[in-house]
């Protein structure tokens, strides 16, 4: 094996034992395998390279001196890097310095004698001043807005092998600087050297990369590669889809070989540590883990989540999608009359919108609209233009509900199908919060999708009562499993449900260059090239229309299913839409802004509740949120009330609930009453001191005891068909309330 910084880098970033190995081993040694290989050469490589060349320009016409390669090579002579350490050459700024594998580096991270390091790179170093010393820092020029921990480990490589460089010259204490730097893209899309951004502490990163190497890299280096052997770890999931060994994984799910001999990469949801520990117990195919009566609990996902990843299997290989029973959700309601699906591509990059799309459907149906960005100057025009469309519709809602009683008129929720496209939509807004138009006309749309920025974000909607918008892959990911392998994305969930019965009526299907492994957005290739190739544009936009119908009949679909379930596992209960704006968000002052982040605090923690208890009682009892199977030993009538004594089951006796948590609920665990706060004060208890963890008990006082709930309870629940879980109580937001705004009108 032979080490390059970069793959250093690709560690932390992809975690991928068999990407590490191809790419540090010899092209014979692959080639005997032998292993499919793509050129990976793309766009945002490109990018990369002119923008390392544009720091460099600029570096220049600022008049910095730099010491950089001569001619056609690729670093700077060794004698002049080595002139340049000492602090025997005059320039500040070195470009491209060749650090070399060295004894000393090989001692420090204890490397076996088949693994060696080629020379690094770095792409800058520059003497700064440290009190009355100079201290070298290390720099990296990076094509991304934020530099993130697998670049910071890359840096940190080179200043392990600039320590053994300087060990060589025989500079014991080498002046290098405890902190390097990341320079990345500015807010104009230049590059961003000035600020301290970037500046990270080089010790614990170097400490990182130490373990690694001694604790790890020796296990992954002995793994077995050769002609018609191949025993690397590897996990198929979104990120491979930069891989130009992808297609040579993908081998192990393709569609013509048998699903029972499938990798358990299929499965969606799975964990590298859970594919790990799936292997040590035995379980390497669909097939396997289907077949199988306990998938094992190593890690915590197999303990909270091993039966959904079994039932996803299942799935997989008898093709057939299913609900799960006990599964409900907070994130949709049962009734919508004018259902809204948004559809937003975002540049990670460049910083902006590139598709931004609304279809209106139900009864104030709309043609779907979608705009085009090509340029970044005609992004808040796009942003208007669809957005204003959608508030229009709200605007309608608004006036013909505030016309009828609070409990009638028409309901409105809005989709996106990615959680990641709510935030993208989040940050654009945050990016154009001083425009007028965002402050007046679309300030509604502030409200309910608020950036960071915003000082008072609007309390409702982040309520179970107001909550105004959903991810349907969150919706699909809690209530079903589907014959899709690896993501339920877009594209595989409504492929799979095409052939379900009844089937999808409008699947997304991409063509190329739309078609991507694991997820159905825009790719930043087509994103990059839509300025240069306008045919592309009109197809985008028809791409994002299809997304949206895609949505529409999806949302169709998810309703359908609910209605003829005989109980409703859809469980948000929203009255008819009306705006909320309890606040302004830009424009509150001080108290405002203590009150709504008071009452946000306290819808958010009820939502988060009522999701937590929204699960199959398995999953909150191994979340450990939950006693759950209580057996009732005894009940004694105290002062109006009751004390219940149960006996504990041993699988329940971790849970994180103590004497003194306020809001527990004892239940039979019907999803009609734990998840209904209306009628929580009639199973609402108190837990007990107790030494003994087999025994539980609780005080129930006279109003609980005596009511009907309570004594349906007590009549027909089972001896051991007793659930006592966290609901939630709020004992000071309204009094919060009250003074802050007694404050408030004292002030004014």
């Amino acid at each position: 094996m032979e080490i390059r910084a970069s793959d250093i880098k690709d560690w932390f970033q992809y975690r991928c034992e068999r990407r590490l190995i191809y790419a540090t081993l010899p092209r014979e040694v692959r080639d005997a395998v032998p292993v499919h290989e793509v050129d990976d050469r793309s766009i945002r490589r490109e990018e990369g390279v002119r923008f390392e060349e544009d720091v460099l320009r600029r570096l220049r016409e600022r008049g910095e001196s730099i010491l950089r390669p001569n001619g056609g090579s690729l670093h700077v002579p060794p004698g002049l890097t080595a002139a340049f350490l000492r602090g025997e050459h005059p320039a500040r700024l070195i470009y491209q310095a060749k650090l070399d594998e060295t004894p000393s580096l090989r001692r420090d991270l204890q490397l076996p004698e088949h693994v060696s390091i080629r020379s690094g790179l770095p792409d800058f170093m520059e003497w700064v001043g440290e009190g009355k010393q100079r201290c070298l820092r290390i720099i990296d020029v990076k094509h991304t807005r934020r530099p993130t921990q697998y670049h910071r480990a890359q840096v940190a490589f080179y200043a392990l092998m600039l320590r053994g460089v300087f060990a060589s010259l025989g500079i014991n204490e080498p002046p290098i600087h405890r902190q390097a730097n990341i320079w990345s893209i500015g807010a104009d899309g230049g590059p961003l050297w000035e600020a301290e951004r970037g500046l990270f502490d080089l010790r614990s990163h170097e400490e990182l990369l130490r373990d690694f190497f001694r604790r790890q890299l020796g296990s992954i280096s002995q793994t077995k590669i050769g002609s018609g052997s191949d025993q690397t770890f590897f996990h198929l999931y979104f990120k491979c889809e930069q891989c130009k060994w992808l297609q040579h994984c993908d081998k192990a799910i393709a569609d013509d070989r048998p699903r029972e001999d499938w990798d358990i990469s299929a499965i969606p949801g799975l964990s590298h540590q859970s594919k790990a520990a799936l292997h040590r117990n035995g379980l390497r195919t669909l097939g396997a883990v289907a077949r199988a009566s306990h998938l094992g609990d190593d890690t915590w996902t197999l303990r909270t989540r091993g039966k959904l990843l079994k039932n996803r299997a299942e799935a997989l290989l008898s093709r057939q999608w299913c609900r799960l029973p006990e599964h409900h959700t907070w994130l949709m309601p049962p009734q919508i009359d004018v259902p809204i699906f948004l559809v937003v591509d975002r540049d990670p990059v460049a910083a902006h919108l590139v598709t931004i799309g609304c279809l209106v459907g139900g009864k104030r149906a709309r043609p779907p609209v979608v705009e085009v960005v090509t340029r970044p100057t005609d992004e808040l025009p796009a942003l208007t233009r669809v957005l204003r469309g959608l508030i229009d519709v709200l605007q309608e809602l608004h006036e013909h509900n505030q016309r009828l009683p609070t409990t009638e008129g028409l309901r409105m929720h809005i989709f996106v199908y990615e959680p990641s496209e709510a935030n993208d939509l989040r940050d654009t807004l945050a990016t154009h919060l001083d425009d007028s138009d965002i402050r007046s006309g679309l300030i509604h749309l502030v409200r309910l999708f608020p950036p960071e920025e915003v000082r008072a974000p609007e309390p409702e909607y982040r309520g179970a009562h107001h909550l105004p918008a959903s991810a349907l892959r969150s919706v699909i990911e809690q209530l079903y499993v589907l014959p899709a392998k690896v993501s339920y994305d877009l594209a595989r969930v409504s492929r799979a449900l095409a052939e379900a019965t009844p089937p999808l009526k409008s699947p997304y299907l991409p063509g190329p260059p739309f078609t991507r492994p694991f997820s159905a957005r825009l790719s930043i290739d087509v994103m990059r090239q839509l300025g240069d190739k306008p045919q592309w544009v009109e197809a985008t936009q028809q791409d994002a229309i299809a997304r949206l119908r895609a949505m529409q009949s999806l949302c169709q679909w998810i309703l359908d299913d609910n209605a003829q379930s005989g109980h409703d596992f859809l469980r948000l209960r929203k009255p008819p839409f009306r705006f909320q704006e309890q606040f302004h968000p830009l424009e509150a002052i001080d108290l405002d802004v203590l009150l709504a982040q008071e009452l946000l605090q306290s819808r958010a923690e009820r939502l988060g509740a009522l999701i937590d208890l929204a699960r199959p009682s398995e999953e909150r009892r191994e979340r450990l949120r939950c006693y759950a199977n209580l057996e009732l030993r005894e009940a004694k009538n105290r002062s109006g009330g009751a004390i219940l004594d149960f006996l504990v089951p041993p699988e329940s006796r971790q849970a994180e609930i103590s004497p003194g948590s306020l809001g527990l609920i004892l239940t039979d665990d019907d999803p009609d009453l734990r998840m209904d706060p209306s009628r929580w004060p009639e199973c609402t208890v108190e837990l007990l001191s107790g030494a003994d963890p087999s025994r539980l008990r609780v005080k129930i006082w006279k109003k609980a005891w005596t009511s009907q709930t309570m004594r349906r309870l007590m009549r027909d629940t089972p001896t051991a068909g007793w659930f006592l879980d966290k609901g939630h109580v709020d004992v000071n937001t309204a009094r919060m309330e009250t003074l802050l705004r007694y404050l408030s009108e004292g002030a004014g």
